[in-house]
C-alpha cells in the first residue's frame, strides 16, 4: 500500500484515486439501469404492460364496433323494406308491441300456475280490483 498513489496528475487536474471505485460505479450504473428498465415495463400509466392493455382494449372496441356497424347495417335495410312495404308494419305492430285495431277484442290466455302460487294480475295486464290500476 505504500506504493500506491491516491492522487494522480493528469492533464493539470488532480484526482483522487480510490482502489475499486471503477467497478463499484458499474454496478451501481448497471442497477440503476436495470431498475430503469423495470420501472418502464411494469409501473406507471405509461408502462409497457398498461400500453399492452390499452391495445387489447382497442382491438376489443374495434370488435364490438364492427358488430355495431352490421347491426345498424340490418336496422337500415329493416327501415328501408318497411318504408317500401307499409302493409309489412301492421304485422310488427300486432306481434311487437301488441297494438290493435279499433273494435277489436283482444283474448289474453294467463298460463296455469302451480296451486297456491300466487298470480301477479299487472303483469297479465289485469285490472287490480283493489287498486283500480291496469
Amino acid at each position: 500500500m505504500a506504493n500506491q498513489t491516491w492522487y494522480s496528475q493528469t492533464d493539470r487536474q488532480w484526482t483522487l484515486k480510490i482502489p475499486g471505485t471503477g467497478r463499484v460505479w458499474k454496478i451501481v450504473l448497471g442497477l440503476t439501469g436495470v431498475l430503469v428498465f423495470l420501472m418502464v415495463l411494469f409501473a406507471g400509466d405509461k408502462s409497457l404492460l398498461s400500453l399492452l392493455s390499452l391495445y387489447k382494449e382497442r382491438d376489443q372496441q374495434a370488435l364490438e364496433m364492427a358488430d355495431m356497424q352490421k347491426t345498424n347495417q340490418k336496422l337500415k335495410q329493416q327501415i328501408a323494406e318497411l318504408r317500401a312495404h307499409p302493409q309489412a308494419v301492421e304485422p310488427i305492430a300486432r306481434e311487437e308491441l301488441g297494438l290493435v285495431r279499433a273494435g277489436e277484442l283482444v283474448y289474453r290466455f294467463i298460463p296455469e300456475r302451480a296451486p297456491g302460487s300466487v298470480v301477479n294480475r299487472s303483469e297479465h295486464g289485469i285490472a287490480d280490483p283493489e287498486n283500480k290500476k291496469p
